[in-house]
């Protein structure tokens, strides 16, 4: 099957445009609780229609601390028809990891995009047996992802997002409201971040090109497969080109879960060639 994928993905390259430059972005967040994340991320040209994206980064609190890598093969994105094939790594402490294969296929046009993107996850957690010895409890998630995007000759882009989870378990039973048992044998670490797990979420993307930046503003909301809650997200970033080869990016947002809200930040720096 893998193999399959990734002739796929090849012979997509036979539909690409000349490609887009390099690029290699460093970022820093903040956030009004003291917590800090730091990512590395580039997208490198393997050749005018192949791609090369790797990504880590890594977040901690006073509590916790997680990383990310990301690893993903992509056609052009500017071609007709757009393949991309990723893996993700998410761990947080040891306590809880997911792990996601991802495949993108995606249909462009002039002025329209039109992706779907299934996704499998493979989530473990550690639990602690009633002898207090560590045992790993893994689950299976599938999803999918459908993108529309829009884009108009004044530069302004318009995107929608909506994706949709189905577990293999009931994960309602990671809810300590609805399992109060449950604090006995699993870590409040990772508690915590099983409360992230989505049942769906969807997003709303809005970008124009003014004359000195450009102005990306995404609204969304995702609600827990755990216990139900929503959380509504609202991000505003700002990219302004330094140089041909140099740009730099200003966000700022804000995440609100169950009426409790927190702010956060970030700045990041681009090159190009």
């Amino acid at each position: 099957m893998l193999a399959f994928l990734i002739i796929l993905l090849l012979s997509a390259t036979t539909l690409a445009s000349e490609g887009l430059p390099s690029r290699l972005t460093v970022d820093f967040g903040f956030d009004e609780s003291g917590a800090q994340s730091r990512t590395l991320d580039m997208d490198y040209a393997l050749t005018p229609k192949l791609r090369l994206a790797l990504s880590a980064s890594e977040y901690e609190n006073s509590d916790y601390r997680s990383e990310l890598h990301y690893i993903a093969l992509a056609s052009d994105p500017l071609a007709p028809v757009q393949l991309v094939l990723g893996y993700e790594r998410w761990d947080s402490d040891g306590e809880f990891r997911v792990d996601t294969l991802n495949l993108l296929i995606g249909f462009n046009t002039e002025q329209w995009s039109l992706s779907i993107n299934p996704i499998r996850r493979d989530i473990a957690i550690n639990f602690i047996n009633p002898r207090r010895s560590i045992k790993e409890v893994t689950f299976t998630a599938t999803g999918l992802t459908i993108s529309l995007g829009y884009f108009m000759v004044n530069g302004f882009q318009l995107g929608l997002r909506y994706s949709e989870y189905d577990y293999s378990e009931n994960v309602a039973r990671l809810d300590p409201q609805r399992s109060p048992s449950i604090i006995r044998f699993i870590s409040p670490i990772a508690l915590s971040q099983a409360q992230g797990l989505d049942d769906h979420n969807y997003y709303l993307d809005l970008g124009y090109p003014f004359e000195w930046l450009f102005l990306n503003m995404t609204l969304g909301q995702s609600q827990s497969a755990v216990d139900g809650s929503d959380s509504d997200l609202l991000v505003i970033n700002s990219y302004i080109p330094l140089t041909d080869d140099w740009e730099l990016a200003v966000g700022a947002g804000r995440q609100t879960l169950e009426g409790n809200a927190i702010t956060f930040s970030n700045l990041g720096l681009s090159l190009y060639w």
